[in-house]
């Protein structure tokens, strides 16, 4: 999971789809600007609500 508001990117250049993304880029599906879009290799990562990360949120099974 991307804990960071940018740290996404990082995590997709090489080539790793993180299984969630924090919001922050103002309801843009899945969290992540249209440059790294293709990293998802279409995959569409958990979008947590805005606010604070559970650690709940973040251990729950099933991530796809």
């Amino acid at each position: 999971m991307s804990l960071g508001c940018t740290d996404q990117d990082a995590i997709l250049a090489p080539g790793v789809v993180p299984v969630a993304i924090r919001e922050f880029t103002g309801n843009r599906p899945p969290a992540t600007w249209p440059w790294a879009q293709p990293g998802l290799a279409r995959r569409t990562p958990t979008v947590p609500p805005v606010g604070d990360v559970s650690t709940e949120s973040v251990a729950a099974p099933g991530r796809t």
